[in-house]
Formats: C-alpha cells, sequence, structure tokens
C-alpha cells in the first residue's frame, strides 16, 4: 500500500498538529503515522498517539528501538534523573541523535510504501529556548540530503511545517 506522507508522531502536540495537517492534505488515507518506542520516560504519549491516529482514521506503525549506548543519561530516558534547565546550557533531557535516527530510521519505509515526505513537529524557537539542536531546518536539511542519497529520491521532503512557530 502507497502513502504520500509519513508523520513521526509521537502523541505530543506538535506532532499531532503535523498529523492532522498531512490528513487534510493527503487524505488519512494516504498518510502513516510512525511511533517510537525507545524507552522514552513519557510512553503515555505512544497511547495517545494511537487514539489520535485511530481519531484520523490514519494507519499507526510502531518502530522499537533497542537502548542506545549514551541515552541514558538524558532524563527523558532515565526516569531516575530530574528533568534539569539551565540558562545558556542544553537540557539534561536532550536526547542526543534522536531526531535525525528517528527521520533515518523513517527513511526505508518512504521508499518501501512511496512516500515522498516525513513530517515531523521540530520548532526553530524551541531549538533556541530549549537548547535542542535538533530542532532546526538546517539540520533536518542536512539529514534530508543525507536521505536523498540513502534513498535514491532528489524528490524526497522532510516537511517541518510548525518550524518557525512557537507553542502559542
Amino acid at each position: 500500500m502507497g502513502f504520500d506522507a509519513i508523520v513521526l508522531h509521537s502523541g505530543g502536540m506538535d506532532s499531532s498538529l503535523c498529523l492532522a495537517l498531512a490528513a487534510e492534505k493527503y487524505g488519512e488515507k494516504n498518510v502513516l503515522s510512525v511511533g517510537f518506542r525507545y524507552n522514552q520516560r513519557h510512553s503515555i504519549e505512544l497511547q495517545a498517539a494511537e487514539t489520535i491516529a485511530k481519531e484520523f482514521s490514519v494507519q499507526r506503525h510502531i518502530v522499537d528501538i533497542p537502548a542506545i549506548p549514551g541515552w541514558e543519561v538524558s532524563s527523558l530516558v532515565n526516569a531516575n534523573l530530574p528533568i534539569v534547565q539551565e540558562d545558556g546550557k542544553i537540557p539534561n533531557s536532550f536526547v542526543v541523535g534522536r531526531n535525525g535516527l528517528f527521520l533515518m530510521m523513517a527513511a526505508p519505509l518512504t521508499k518501501a510504501v512511496s512516500a515522498k515526505r516525513i513530517y515531523i513537529g521540530v520548532m526553530e524557537l524551541e531549538g533556541e529556548n530549549s537548547g535542542y539542536p535538533d530542532c532546526s531546518r538546517e539540520y533536518i536539511d542536512s539529514v534530508q540530503k543525507v536521505i536523498c542519497s540513502d534513498i535514491q529520491n532528489a524528490d524526497f521532503s522532510i516537511q517541518t511545517p510548525l518550524v518557525s512557530m512557537t507553542k502559542a
């Protein structure tokens, strides 16, 4: 079965908005919601994503990611660490390489289902405010270039409809 778009969908506000935008543009039967189970602290988001995908009548796919060495230093993955945000420093909830890994893991799936785009709910302002370096359009453009080469499709794109927005 072919899809026009894959949405990286955690079940949070940003990715769910991306899901709604993609479903509106391409139709719910042409959008695939993809989530990742990586021992994240807030796995309840995955349950929310399942509910939201059903509400939009969008097919859902979960990818299991085994423990990644180094990720345990993030409070997003390690529930024993308190979440800390210090001015001028990257918060300890940052998971090194997460957005890039998610996009790279979704790339072969795009080829398998004939999708030409992946939606991801990153925000540059969030990156500036929180210190997450993988939320900028510049970062996404770099990953997009690699994926285009990997899947041999110059028409492939990573859609970031929220990139210049704020949470408000």
